[in-house]
């Protein structure tokens, strides 16, 4: 899309912002006056509705920040993201009041706006990864992830000559491995003339090796087809022979009439025909349930969203080397202007404040006191950012109020000193004349001088402190511990999980709604909106610090590296397991700690991990674990880690339970406010699974029993379904599908037989959802909100029946 596509759809976007905010007005009118909405499921559209357009203009809005090259108008652009971003948090909220849940599903919203739910999927902001983090950070998180020493203290001459030995036997063990390929290269040849190849270069000698790799391959051919043909001339001579053999010894059976022939011939051709025309009536009904999107077709054309990837990509290069070359050029024109019309800009300062003393004087008869130079000097007096008159006469009036309440007794005002620079001063001594002339006028009347508001001289910044550790070292210290490290590149598309598609209509029952428990696609959701959206927000109050619940194998890792993938974040991993044996010692725990602080906040975005996080609050640690000591954290993790995290912070917190009942709740709560409980494999999410990976081999049948599979496997873990799939599906297994295809049990079978599956039953069930009504706030709401539901349809039974009797 070119520059005027942009911009046309962000006039477009500015008209969909009128009319969502038309109806956001509503909505806190409603709330303003107290207006109640009944029924609930009423409630629930009319703020989902809102809810829904600001998500539409979520994105489209990242869309054009991200590809429009307008460098003036992106800056407003993310202004207006920012806002939108906390406006949808907000609604998020109040739809989790309304609904009195976490997982909130606005699905009637979306038949009323004739959109589907991936429209509305908040999608992660181009500007997370690549315009919060500065350059020199990221330099030094490549080079050090990419094997590279950054921060060392310098070597010592020893070691440098321990190190240049290394190198050298390291050069040499090289050479004698290159002389031992020239060598084979050699003798496999030309029969064992090295010192010929020995002037070769590099580049020769692997296009000498990829050519002897080349000619093996067409060898192996050659002798396979060769083999082909002289087993194919044996089997026709051996045909020959023994048809020769039998003619010869009248053994040989008579031809059939020609009768019985040509009906074998006529029933083989309707057999044949038949066979076709069912062929082609299948590959009818193939195409056609591929066009409807009833089958998936095992080839996948080129994806759309990946070459739209590539042109955003070349899109943002141009933008980056525009925006650079927009800078330059805007320096360039600001120090010419101000060479050329410095001494006009001054005179017109000058004037400004001539003016400013003009309007006082003849106001109130009295001049205002000058703004300090560390607030901004005369440039407050250029745009109208000091005391006004009204404003003055409005002050004087409630001081002279005051004054007289008191008795007379005048607040004593501290005197004001400070550094001006050369306009500055003149402006304060005009001042200072004006002043006194002003003064010596009052005495010649007989008159005081009116009081006048003092100005408060602003604090000076403290400069900063000088750091005695750079942020390479830190870094590099912590590398080599393992506490920072690389991580499996995912995204959240590669986390399958279906959306729970009846509970919208299942909870707007009036009287009688009924409460499904969540799928793993509603907790895609979930992450989108707590962890994607909420790092890059700076609203207040939003929580930063987040835990995942759910059994092993449930996918809680992967959500943790999807989310980092996604914002190109920083991890930090705090795991028991993984600082057990670092940083040992209370004061070489609070250097971890002051480590990670500021780490996280000079790579930021950050995601600070702690797997198996429920181990850091045991009740009582287990005499097996006592050796790792996994509580050794938790006396200053809040206060160290999350307490500090600000508005402006890009860093959130992530930690994973599998058993969260053995933790302390009051102390895990305090750390992790906020809980998303990722529930057992349901059966939409399995035949999900079981279709994306299976319906990707061609031999598979397009008709395979999904259904009963995904129907048979609810409750075990997606992580050991997917291995076994992919282990299932070998290159022999592929080859045999033709004629042996594939079946339902050897799938129940590989998920059975798995050494670490892992199978969530009710009752395992019943105690994570146990343990989440006493952790989670939701949990009290929830129970006080089924007594109230249950009390009102009683109410409405008794009601029912007083009528009919009556």
């Amino acid at each position: 899309m070119s520059n005027k596509d942009y911009y046309e759809r962000w006039l477009k976007l500015k008209e969909q912002f009128r009319v969502a905010l038309q109806e956001d007005e509503r909505i806190q009118e409603l709330a303003i006056h107290l207006v109640g909405v009944k029924p609930q499921a009423t409630a629930v559209e009319i703020v989902s509705r809102v809810y829904c357009r600001y998500c539409e203009i979520y994105n489209k809005l990242c869309d054009c920040y991200d590809q429009m090259e307008q460098a003036q108008r992106r800056p407003w652009i993310k202004k207006i993201i920012d806002a939108v971003t906390c406006r949808i948090i907000e609604l998020k909220r109040t739809l989790e009041e309304v609904e009195v849940f976490e997982y909130t599903y606005p699905d009637n919203a979306f038949e009323q706006m004739l959109i589907q739910p991936q429209d509305v999927e908040i999608l992660c902001p181009f500007f997370y990864p690549f315009e919060i983090r500065k350059a020199e950070m990221q330099y030094i998180m490549d080079q050090i992830f990419a094997g590279n020493r950054l921060g060392d203290p310098p070597p010592t001459p020893s070691q440098l000559e321990l190190l240049e030995e290394e190198r050298l036997l390291k050069e040499q063990k090289l050479r004698d491995e290159r002389e031992a390929a020239r060598n084979l290269i050699a003798y496999g040849t030309d029969g064992g003339s090295a010192e010929k190849l020995a002037t070769l270069t590099p580049e020769e000698l692997e296009a000498r090796r990829l050519k002897k790799i080349l000619n093996g391959h067409a060898a192996m051919i050659q002798k396979m087809e060769r083999s082909r043909i002289v087993l194919r001339e044996k089997f026709l001579k051996a045909f020959k022979d023994r048809n020769l053999y039998l003619e010869l010894a009248g053994l040989k059976q008579p031809q059939k009439p020609e009768a019985v022939r040509v009906a074998a011939a006529l029933l083989i051709q309707n057999v044949f025909r038949e066979f076709m025309e069912l062929k082609r009536i299948h590959s009818r009904d193939v195409k056609l349930k591929e066009k409807l999107g009833m089958v998936i077709p095992s080839y996948s054309p080129p994806s759309a969203k990946v070459q739209l990837e590539k042109v955003k990509e070349a899109r943002r290069k141009f933008r980056r080397a525009y925006y650079e070359q927009w800078l330059n050029q805007n320096l360039k024109e600001k120090a010419h202007v101000l060479r050329l019309r410095q001494g006009d800009i001054m005179d017109d300062i000058t004037d400004e404040i001539r003016q400013w003393f003009t309007e006082w004087f003849r106001g109130v008869r009295v001049f205002d006191e000058f703004p300090y130079a560390e607030e901004g000097g005369s440039i407050l007096i250029v745009k109208g950012e000091t005391f006004s008159v009204e404003e003055f006469i409005q002050w004087r009036d409630a001081e002279e109020k005051r004054i007289k309440a008191e008795g007379g007794v005048v607040k004593s005002k501290e005197q004001i000193k400070a550094e001006k620079a050369f306009e500055h001063e003149i402006m304060r001594m005009e001042l200072e004349i004006l002043k006194n002339a002003l003064k010596l006028d009052y005495s010649t009347f007989g008159m005081k001088i009116p009081q006048v508001k003092k100005r408060k001289k602003p604090k000076k910044p403290k400069p900063p402190k000088h750091e005695k550790l750079s942020p390479k070292v830190m870094f590099q210290r912590l590398a080599d511990n393992g506490i920072v490290k690389r991580y499996p590149r995912m995204t959240l598309d590669d986390y399958w999980g279906d959306r729970n598609y009846a509970a919208a209509d299942c909870r707007a029952v009036l009287w009688t709604p009924t409460f499904p428990p969540p799928c793993i696609g509603d907790v895609k959701e979930q992450v989108r909106i707590r962890c994607l959206l909420t790092l890059g927000a700076t609203c207040s109050g939003i929580q930063r610090s987040h835990l995942f619940v759910g059994p092993r194998g449930a996918g809680k890792k992967s959500l943790v590296y999807a989310i980092a993938t996604e914002t190109n974040a920083l991890l930090i991993d705090l795991s028991p397991l993984n600082t057990y044996d670092k940083f040992v010692g209370p004061k070489n725990t609070k250097i971890l700690l002051t480590y990670v602080n500021k780490i996280s906040r000079l790579m930021q975005p950050t995601i600070i991990f702690v797997d198996n996080a429920d181990k850091l609050f045991y009740k009582k640690v287990p005499k097996e674990e006592k050796m790792f000591d996994p509580t050794r954290l938790s006396k200053d993790f809040f206060k160290e880690i999350v307490k500090p995290l600000g508005t402006n912070d890009k860093v959130i917190v992530i930690g994973t339970a599998t058993e969260p009942w053995l933790a302390k709740n009051s102390t895990m709560y305090k750390a992790f406010p906020s809980t998303i409980m990722i529930p057992k494999s349901d059966y939409g999410s399995i035949s999900l699974i079981l279709t994306q990976m299976l319906m990707k081999y061609h031999g598979v049948d397009r008709d395979f029993n999904v259904n009963s599979t995904a129907q048979a496997l609810r409750g075990y873990d997606i992580s050991t379904i997917k291995s076994v799939i992919e282990n299932l599906m070998s290159g022999k297994r592929l080859t045999e599908l033709y004629f042996k295809p594939l079946h339902p049990m050897e799938i129940l079978q590989g998920v059975l037989n798995a050494e670490n599956v892992t199978f969530m039953d009710q009752l395992e069930s019943d105690m994570y959802k146990s343990w989440y009504l006493s952790y989670s706030p939701w949990g009290p709401k929830m129970l006080e909100y089924m007594l109230m539901l249950e009390s009102q349809y009683s109410v409405k039974l008794k009601a029912d029946k007083k009528k009919k009797q009556a």
